[in-house]
């Protein structure tokens, strides 16, 4: 008996603001933009949702020559579940 499963692909776009403790860097804006985009499809039993999201920072509030934090982010994102 052959099994057939239906590959359905659905689409996820979202943008919001994002925050963060302003300790965690110093200098760093504790503010920004966030968008997000990914899909999700079944195998079998198994969700699968592969995303990547970018965030861009708020200006730093300090004028620092050594070290200067990175305004733009970007992570890969994998989420699985049954």
């Amino acid at each position: 008996m052959a099994m057939r499963h239906a590959l359905r692909v659905l689409s996820r776009e979202k943008t919001f603001p994002a925050f963060r403790l302003a300790t965690e860097l110093i200098g760093s804006s504790p503010y920004g933009v966030t968008a997000g985009a990914g899909i999700e499809t079944r195998v079998w039993r198994l969700a699968i949702a592969p995303a990547v999201r970018y965030t861009h920072w708020g200006r730093n509030s300090l004028n620092l020559t050594d070290f200067v934090p990175f305004q733009n982010q970007v992570e890969a994102l994998a989420g699985f579940s049954f």
